[in-house]
């Protein structure tokens, strides 16, 4: 059983993308580019279980 059915995830969504006037909320820094820790979290969760 992967863990979209075990815990019954309909999708994963990303709010923010990188951060702006509003806060530092987003997965990359202001210039689009730079990575923040968040990225990688967020990208590993998703290779790792895959929907």
């Amino acid at each position: 059983m992967n863990v979209a059915s075990k815990y019954n995830i309909q999708s994963i969504q990303a709010f923010e993308l990188y951060d702006d006037d509003e806060g530092d909320y987003g997965l990359l820094q202001g210039d689009s580019v730079t990575q923040k820790a968040a990225y990688w979290a967020y990208k590993n969760f998703l290779q790792s279980h895959p929907m």
